[in-house]
């Protein structure tokens, strides 16, 4: 029983009995299965792993690439931010550009409506100048005398329908026409006495006569309208306590003696209680100084005048000398104001455009 059979073990040599060699040959087919087992586990291993790093790489890729394309969107949008600014500020350009060329246009416009309408009323002054001179040629000394007595009277009322003119008759003494000065606001202003003269010569007496007339009418300014007029005075000029004009600038003198009317007289209602300030008041209206403001004023107006009579000029040399007059008579106006004001003091009242408050 004990005689067992010996073999030798092919791989190592050594001789086993028949039942040790079969259990070494159990270990070692035991041993190559489990190293092929391990073996198969590691290569599964290897190739999961593989297969996990191979999914890393493909998730890295594509965040990467939605990276790159979130990148590419932010660049749009801000190429797209900065396109929009560009075009508003095109627009706001453009707009700014538009409002621009109207804003000139209507300036334009308004300066050419403002230069058609003086241009218009130049025609008429010139048109009713020329018609008067018609009338003025014909008929005797004394029809024309009549006839001038009558286009004054009508161009008053046509240039001043808110005042009376009030004709005196033939025979009467007083003048041939009393203006009476009524303001916007219907408060009467004073009285301006008016003398039509047409003779070949000037006489001195017309003054004196027309100051009784003054006085008896009540007429706070007196003026005689005459074809030929004092020495040294050529268009008008306040001549021995009255103002001479021509036909010609007669109702341009007017314009200024109405102003300097209508604001004294407000003046005199502010100053009623100071018998002084009615004092001065009443030496300013009736001193040089006085006469010389207004006449700076009647100056400018002639030289508008003037300037539209010479026609071949350029216009924008004629609206400038035009500009030019139209300042020296606001800055008249100022210095009357002014001096008014340090006569009555807070008396007078506030002026649109005069007063130091604007």
């Amino acid at each position: 029983m004990n005689n067992q059979t010996n073999i030798t073990c092919p791989h190592c040599q050594k001789e086993f009995a028949l039942t040790e060699a079969l259990s070494h040959e159990y270990e070692l087919r035991a041993q190559e299965k489990a190293e092929e087992k391990i073996r198969r586990e590691m290569e599964l291993s290897i190739k999961d792993k593989n297969n996990e790093n191979q999914e890393l790489r493909s998730k890295n890729k594509e965040l990467q690439e939605q990276f790159l394309e979130l990148n590419k969107s932010l660049r749009e949008l801000q190429r797209a931010g900065e396109q929009k600014e560009l075009d508003n500020a095109k627009k706001l350009a453009q707009e700014e550009k538009r409002i621009a060329e109207e804003a000139k246009k209507r300036a334009e416009e308004e300066s050419r409506l403002k230069i058609a309408e003086y241009e218009k009323r130049l025609a008429d002054s010139i048109a009713a100048n020329d018609e008067l001179r018609r009338k003025l040629e014909q008929g005797s000394q004394q029809t024309q005398g009549e006839v001038q007595e009558l286009i004054l009277e009508d161009l008053l009322k046509k240039e001043f329908p808110q005042d009376e003119i009030l004709p005196v008759g033939k025979g009467i003494r007083g003048g041939d026409a009393l203006q009476k000065v009524v303001a916007k606001n219907g408060r009467e202003s004073g009285f301006i006495l008016w003398e039509s003269k047409q003779t070949k010569a000037w006489s001195e007496g017309w003054v004196a006569k027309l100051k009784e007339d003054q006085r008896e009418a009540k007429a706070d300014l007196a003026v005689i309208v005459s074809s030929v007029l004092p020495e040294r005075v050529r268009r008008f000029g306040y001549h021995a306590g009255v103002w001479v004009t021509n036909l010609e600038t007669a109702i341009e003198l007017c314009w200024v003696l109405r102003y300097h009317l209508v604001q004294a007289t407000g003046i005199r209602q502010a100053a009623e209680a100071s018998k002084e300030d009615k004092d001065e008041l009443f030496k300013y209206v009736t001193s040089p100084q006085f006469a010389q403001r207004v006449g700076a004023m009647m100056d400018a107006y002639q030289q508008i005048l003037e300037d539209g009579e010479r026609e071949k000029k350029w216009f924008s040399a004629k609206w400038a000398r035009q500009e030019k007059s139209i300042r020296t008579l606001m800055e008249q106006t100022g210095g009357v104001y002014g001096e008014l004001g340090g006569i009555v003091g807070k008396a007078l009242p506030n002026v649109r455009n005069l007063s130091l408050e604007e």
